[in-house]
């Protein structure tokens, strides 16, 4: 038996070690197309170790062709062990029949027998083919890439919002002296547009003068197209519209030159700002400035005993509406929506 040399594969490289062996023992390159017989022995402890035709399926594949025949005219004897913890595998290569055996030793460490197994494989491709190049390495499989989560589109928000509200409203003449009054207010909005209609309603206020005794008051409706900022809170919003309603007249004294009821109506621009308090209940304040289109004149006759008898009685204005009308107002509402 020829001397041994010892190759570590699980210290150095595996194919650079076994091939430094190969190719250090004389005689070591071979016709390519030559046939060899192939023996495998497991010895004691070395049941799990490749089996004959594990090695030769694993160096076939190297090859890229099948170099074994019983009939093969040279040898490969491979003794695979367990001894004093370690994987051991004695490899003999008879080249000629005059020739010496050629014995080299793979050790492994590994807790497998699969590494040796591998190791031997390869050191019997270099021994039938010492130019074969060296095994690449796997590639890394790359890890899977899990798919995007599904984004579930959210169900649409309602495209029109509603709300309702109570108001109370101040001016300062609107009617003859600082007035209060009350409206419901009613809101339908969008995005961006909406639009906002009730009614309001100021009473009586008594204008009391040496001539005369009067009182007024106002009922109307009103309607609006308000634009509303892309705000979240608070909301704010501006509107144009108009109001038209009834201007009632009381004349207690003297005798009222046109008493009752007068048609009224009025253009108008509000700027507002809406807060919510809890749930659906929100809070708003604003202005509005209102310029009536339709000014009335209240005027009063002079009773005789005032200017004398025989003498025709005298018409006086005693009120009439200005040009511009400033309002303020509070409320409380609710979302309808």
């Amino acid at each position: 038996m020829g001397a041994q040399s010892r190759v570590r594969p699980n210290r150095i490289p595996l194919w650079i070690a076994c091939a430094a062996a190969m190719l250090s023992t004389p005689g070591a390159v071979h016709a390519s197309g030559s046939k060899y017989r192939l023996q495998v022995v497991r010895a004691d402890g070395a049941g799990s170790c490749p089996s004959a035709s594990d090695i030769e399926r694993d160096v076939s594949r190297r090859l890229r062709r099948h170099p074994f025949s019983e009939a093969g005219e040279r040898g490969i004897d491979v003794v695979l062990e367990r001894s004093d913890g370690k994987w051991q595998a004695k490899l003999y290569l008879r080249v000629d029949a005059g020739d010496a055996d050629a014995a080299r030793l793979i050790e492994s460490d590994a807790a497998e027998c699969a590494e040796l197994g591998k190791a031997v494989a390869l050191a019997v491709a270099l021994a039938i083919a010492p130019e074969l190049p060296a095994e690449p390495e796997p590639e890394p499989k790359p890890e899977p890439v899990c798919p995007p989560p599904r984004l579930v589109a959210a169900p649409p928000k309602a495209s029109l919002h509603g709300a309702a509200a109570l108001r109370l409203l101040f001016s300062p003449n609107v009617l003859p002296h600082r007035s209060f009054g009350s409206a419901l207010s009613v809101s339908l909005r969008g995005d961006l547009v909406g639009a906002n209609f009730g009614g309001f309603f100021y009473p009586e206020s008594e204008l009391q003068q040496a001539a005369a005794q009067l009182g007024f008051g106002i009922s109307a409706a009103f309607a609006s197209g308000c634009l509303w900022a892309r705000t979240r809170e608070p909301q704010v919003w501006s509107c144009i519209g108009a109001r038209a309603g009834l201007l009632h007249a009381v004349v207690y004294a003297p005798e009222p030159n046109r008493p009752g009821d007068h048609f009224w109506w009025a253009a108008s621009s509000e700027l507002g700002l809406r807060q919510q308090l809890f749930g659906r209940v929100f809070f708003e304040l604003g202005a509005a400035a209102v310029f009536p289109l339709l000014r009335q004149r209240f005027e009063v006759e002079a009773s005789p005993a005032t200017v004398g008898t025989g003498v025709p009685a005298v018409t006086r204005l005693v009120y009439e509406q200005g040009p511009a009308v400033v309002e303020g107002f509070l409320g409380l509402g609710l979302h309808l929506d």
